[in-house]
This record gives C-alpha cells, structure tokens and sequence, in this order.
C-alpha cells in the first residue's frame, strides 16, 4: 500500500468526487432511460465521472509532475487512459444504465472536478506536505511525501535495488 501524502490526497479526492456525483444525482433527479434495470436518477453517470476524475488527474500528473526517460510512455498512457474513459462511459449507455447526456454531463464533471483537485493538492495542499508528514499519525503509520522527486518509478527501484545488495553484503 502507498502510504505516500499525494496518494492519499488522490483518493480524498476521489471521495469528494463521489459525493458531488450522489448530490447531483438527488438534485437533478433525471430519469434512466426507457428499459434500464435500474432505477433511481441517472444524471450524472457515477461511473463516467469516476473515470473521467481518474483519468484527468493521471494525465495531468504525468504531463506536470512526472519525468520519465521516455516521453513515449506519457503518450502511450495518455492515450490509454482516454481510451479507458470512453469504454466505460459508452459501456454505460450500451447496458441502458444511463443516457448520452448523462455520461456527458459525468464526464464533463469528472474533467473538471479532476483538473480542479489537480490544482488544489498539487499547488496548495501541497504546501502543507512536510506540516503534515511531522504529525503523530503520519510518523505511526509511516506516511511520506514523495511528491518532490521527478521519478517516483526509477527512485523506488533503485532504492530497492541498493538495499538488497547492501543486504548481501552483510
């Protein structure tokens, strides 16, 4: 498990994403579509914003905090991840669970929600990191802040790397 500040942040993220999403759906009260084995509203498509939240996010992150050897791999990604929102969004519409608009509507939340946390964790929330990763807590349960090195990947590994051999030789 992570137990890294911008990972949980991510999730919090994901939560209040959830709820905007449940308070919307009770708001705007739109029906599902004609022969849906589902009931309640529909409006916005829970999972289209889920996704669409998840996606942007990464995408972002990739592009404005990550480095990589290879910016293919951003690309490639990228490109996985948009892929991944559209066959859940539409996926949606295919088992009648919701409408077009409905997806629309949730992706465009889930665009915008997304950039926005974006925003909020990386440039103020993160200002707090080395505040926060000094509580009680976070010392118990080992929490970090890993948000200040460029290749989280590569640093890991190496790290993994230098402690098993430095293991062998004693």
């Amino acid at each position: 498990m992570k137990r890294d500040l911008s990972t949980i942040f991510f999730f919090i993220g994901q939560v209040f994403n959830q709820i905007i999403s449940m308070v919307l759906k009770k708001l705007i009260n739109s029906p599902r579509p004609e022969g849906s084995p589902r009931s309640g509203s529909g409006m916005p498509s829970s999972h289209s914003q889920m996704i669409a939240f998840f996606s942007c996010y990464i995408i972002l992150l990739l592009y404005t905090r990550l480095k990589f050897e290879n910016n293919i791999n951003k690309h490639l990604l990228s490109v996985c991840l948009i892929f991944s929102t559209i066959m859940v969004a539409f996926s949606r519409t295919y088992i009648l669970y919701h409408t077009y608009e409905q997806i629309f509507v949730g992706i465009i939340i889930g665009v915008v929600f997304g950039s926005l946390w974006f925003i909020i964790q990386n440039y103020i929330i993160s200002k707090f990191y080395s505040k926060i990763i000094n509580l009680s807590i976070c010392k118990y349960f080992y929490i970090k802040d890993t948000s200040h090195i460029d290749n989280i990947l590569k640093f890991e590994y190496e790290s993994i790397v230098n402690y098993n051999q430095n293991k062998k030789k004693n």
